[in-house]
C-alpha cells in the first residue's frame, strides 16, 4: 500500500470517526461558570467517546469541536499562546483539568461542599433528595469513601419521619438504602 492510499484510508476513517461522534449528539459548552454544568458536559463528552470508541488522540479535537461562545473564545486564545500543535498532543486528562481549572472557582467547590454539610431530604421526594445527593458526590463534597459511610450519610439527611424505619432495614448497599427510603415514605404517605 502506497502511501498516498494510507492517507485515503487514514482520512476515510478520520471521517467515519467523526460521523459517529457526530450522531451521538454530543453537548455544546459555552463556557458558564456553573461546575454541574462543566462536570455533566465532561460527563456527556465521556459518554459520546465510549459509544463511539472515540481514540486518545482525538477526544481533545472533537470535544473543542463542542465548544461554543466564551468556551472558544478560550480555547482560541489556549491555541495561540500554546501552539496548536502542543494542544493537538494533549491528553483528554490533561484537557479536562485546563477546563476544570478555568471554568470551576475553588469558591464554587467551597460553596457545594458547605451545602452539602446540611443536606436534607425535607420535602422533596426521596428520588429527587437521591439526586441532589448524587449530584454532591460527584465533586467529593460528602465524605463517601467506604459504602457504609455513603449509606449513613443519606440516611442522615433523610426526612425524619422515614429515618428511623430505614436504619431499622440496615441496608447494605447503596441501591438498597434508597429502595428502602422509597418503602418508608409511602407507608408514611399511605398513614396520612
Amino acid at each position: 500500500m502506497s502511501n498516498s492510499e494510507r492517507l485515503k484510508e487514514e482520512e476515510l476513517h478520520e471521517l467515519e470517526d467523526r460521523k459517529m461522534f457526530l450522531m451521538t449528539s454530543p453537548p455544546q459548552f459555552r463556557g458558564n461558570m456553573d461546575p454541574i454544568e462543566v462536570f455533566d458536559w465532561i460527563m456527556e463528552m465521556e459518554n459520546a467517546f465510549d459509544i463511539c470508541k472515540c481514540s486518545d488522540d482525538r477526544k481533545v479535537l472533537y470535544a473543542s469541536f463542542m465548544l461554543r461562545g466564551n468556551a472558544l473564545y478560550w480555547w482560541n486564545m489556549i491555541k495561540e499562546s500554546r501552539g496548536k500543535e502542543t494542544l493537538m498532543s494533549m491528553s483528554w486528562d490533561q484537557f479536562k483539568e485546563l477546563v476544570n481549572k478555568n471554568y470551576i472557582l475553588e469558591s464554587q467547590i467551597r460553596s457545594l461542599q458547605e451545602e452539602s454539610e446540611y443536606l436534607q431530604q425535607g420535602a422533596e421526594s426521596v428520588q429527587e433528595y437521591t439526586v441532589k445527593f448524587n449530584k454532591y458526590l460527584r465533586f467529593g463534597t460528602i465524605n463517601t469513601d467506604t459504602e457504609n459511610r455513603k449509606i449513613k450519610r443519606f440516611i442522615r439527611g433523610l426526612d425524619c419521619r422515614i429515618r428511623g424505619r430505614v436504619e431499622k432495614a440496615n441496608p447494605k448497599t447503596f441501591e438498597e438504602v434508597v429502595q428502602q427510603a422509597e418503602v418508608a415514605k409511602k407507608a408514611l404517605n399511605s398513614f396520612y
